[in-house]
Formats: C-alpha cells, sequence, structure tokens
C-alpha cells in the first residue's frame, strides 16, 4: 500500500485574533462540472515525504513533526474531520522557513523532490494571486500536511 501526503496552504487574515484561511484554486470536474479545490501538491515521493516529516524514506527531517496547529482554518479542519484520524505524521512549516531551506539545499541533487515541492507552492500562490514574490513574512502563510498508508 502507497503513502499519500495532504497538502494546504493557510494565509494569516487576521493578526489580532490569529485566523487563517486556506489559500484556494479551484478546477471544474469534469464529471459533475461543480468545483474542485486543486491540490498544491500531489505527487508520490517517499524521498521527499522523509524530509518533511521523516515519512517512508532515509532521510532525517528537515524538523521533527510539529503536529497540527490549534488554529486550523475552518475549510483545513473539515478535512482532517473528514479523515477522521486515518492520517498520521501531521505537520507543517512557515513558508519562509520553507524558501529559506529551498536555497540553503538548491544545490543538493538529493534534494530535487524537496526544491521541486517548494516550486510548486510558490507556483500555486502566485496562480492564485496571493502573493508577490518576496512578501513571505514570517507568519503570513503556512504549509500544512499529514501522509496517509
Amino acid at each position: 500500500m502507497g503513502c499519500d501526503i495532504h497538502c494546504f496552504i493557510e494565509k494569516k487574515t487576521d493578526e489580532k485574533y490569529n485566523v487563517w484561511q486556506q489559500v484556494k484554486i479551484y478546477n471544474v470536474n469534469e464529471w459533475s462540472y461543480g468545483l474542485d479545490v486543486v491540490n498544491p501538491y500531489d505527487g508520490r515521493s517517499y524521498d521527499l515525504f522523509s524530509i518533511l516529516a521523516g515519512v517512508r524514506g532515509e532521510y532525517e527531517p528537515l524538523v521533527s513533526p510539529r503536529g497540527l496547529p490549534e488554529n486550523l482554518s475552518q475549510d483545513v479542519e473539515k478535512e482532517k474531520i473528514w479523515w477522521n484520524e486515518d492520517y498520521h505524521t501531521p505537520t507543517w512549516y512557515d513558508l519562509n522557513e520553507l524558501l529559506l531551506f529551498k536555497k540553503m539545499y538548491a544545490e543538493k541533487e538529493e534534494y530535487e523532490s524537496f526544491i521541486y515541492f517548494v516550486d510548486k507552492i510558490e507556483m500555486y500562490l502566485d496562480f492564485a494571486k496571493e502573493w508577490i514574490y518576496g512578501d513571505v513574512a514570517p507568519g503570513r502563510y503556512r504549509v500544512i500536511m499529514w501522509f496517509d498508508s
């Protein structure tokens, strides 16, 4: 049985009350003609999973898995409830952290899957018109993930 990543991007919308909102891009479902949320990353790379959270690979994670933040956006909270704890190794990264790690490991071939992952996150935010490159103040965006098996 394979392992998959479930990835979400959140943006802080209220500094005073620490409120977060999921960043979404929609795609038309060809069967129902309804709208589906596009995942920021839906690939399967055990090297990447290992680098991000120590899941299914040989690498030490960049940071030890942190669990889920208490103040999830409503949409990500609904996803968590839907999974009914049939997930494992939840963690999250501040976008600024990911970009710094990307710079640190840009020249290391073994981190190619991680660089690709961060590039996909950047493209997602750019396409969603959520940010301007360089607008990565710590605490503004976070990437939340968990895995299933």
